[in-house]
This record gives structure tokens, C-alpha cells and sequence, in this order.
């Protein structure tokens, strides 16, 4: 097992993963990106920054197999944190800006879209509800005429309270 690595592979080994960091940063910012055009709520942000974590955690695993011979060394995990911090030092404000602008382009196409199935929407439940209260009309007009009758002695024997009360009255004036 070889511990000391000739400077040209140690060289090369740093500046891959340099790169790594500097890609990382960059995918970062493309996860916020879409984050921004997608979802909204706290869940789906704990679920694309885990998501993010592990992709990530994963490709710097694979990235220590294939080009430190599964070797974890502190110069090369520095080499990727100095990458991620030199593009959020450097090329993080231009991303930016054009992330920035390409939401604001698809959130303003997506809107021109929604329009004509929203107004769509909008006369289909309109025309549903028209429907749905003629079907409940017709079918009180053909109710049977037994639970028509049904009815009509069940809201005879309901009686309001002040009706009982008067009835009541009448009955006991005398001995009151």
C-alpha cells in the first residue's frame, strides 16, 4: 500500500476535487431554482435539501473510490469545500441572476397557460352546478307518494316548542 502519493496524482486528485465543489455549488443553486418554480411547503423543502444531501454525499463517495483509491484524505474533502466556497464567492451572483430571470420567464409562461384551463375550470364547474341542482330538483318533483305522506305525518307529530306550550296552556287554564 502506497501512503505517499507522487505530487502529480495528489495535483490532479485536488483540482478534480475542487471541481466536485465548484459543480456542487452550482447544483445547489439548481435545486433552489426548481424549489422556487415547484414546491411551496416546509416537507417538500426537508425532502429535495435531504434529497440534495444524500445525492451529494453519494457522488463525493464515488468520487473518493474511482480517484483515491477509496482513500478518505483531509486535503481532498478541504479541496471540495474550497471549490463550493469559491463559487458562492464568485460565479453564486451570476447564477443567481440568471436563475432569477428564467423564473420569472416560466412562471410568466406557465401563468399564460393556466389562464385559458382556468377559465375553463371556472364554466365547467358552473355548468356542473346547474346540473346537479336540476337532477336534485327532478328528483323531489317524482319523490312517491308514499314518502310524500311519510313526510306529512312526520311534520305533524314535530311540533314547534311554543305550539306544545300553548296547547298545554290550554288545557290546564283552569287550574292555573
Amino acid at each position: 500500500m502506497n501512503y505517499l502519493e507522487p505530487l502529480p496524482q495528489q495535483l490532479s486528485n485536488f483540482l478534480l476535487f475542487f471541481a466536485f465543489g465548484f459543480l456542487d455549488g452550482f447544483l445547489f443553486r439548481l435545486v433552489e431554482f426548481a424549489r422556487s418554480l415547484f414546491s411551496k411547503g416546509k416537507i417538500a423543502l426537508l425532502v429535495q435539501d435531504l434529497f440534495f444531501s444524500v445525492a451529494t454525499t453519494v457522488c463525493m463517495f464515488v468520487f473518493f473510490l474511482v480517484y483515491a483509491d477509496g482513500n478518505v484524505r483531509v486535503n481532498l474533502i478541504f479541496a471540495s469545500v474550497l471549490g463550493a466556497a469559491v463559487f458562492f464567492l464568485t460565479a453564486d451572483r451570476v447564477v443567481k441572476k440568471v436563475f432569477g430571470t428564467l423564473s420569472s420567464v416560466f412562471s410568466k409562461v406557465i401563468s399564460m397557460i393556466s389562464v385559458p384551463f382556468a377559465f375553463l375550470s371556472k364554466k365547467v364547474k358552473k355548468g356542473a352546478g346547474r346540473l346537479f341542482e336540476r337532477i336534485k330538483a327532478q328528483t323531489k318533483q317524482r319523490k312517491a307518494p308514499a314518502e310524500k305522506k311519510k313526510e306529512k305525518k312526520l311534520s305533524k307529530k314535530v311540533q314547534k316548542p311554543e305550539n306544545k306550550r300553548k296547547k298545554y296552556l290550554k288545557k290546564h287554564k283552569k287550574s292555573l
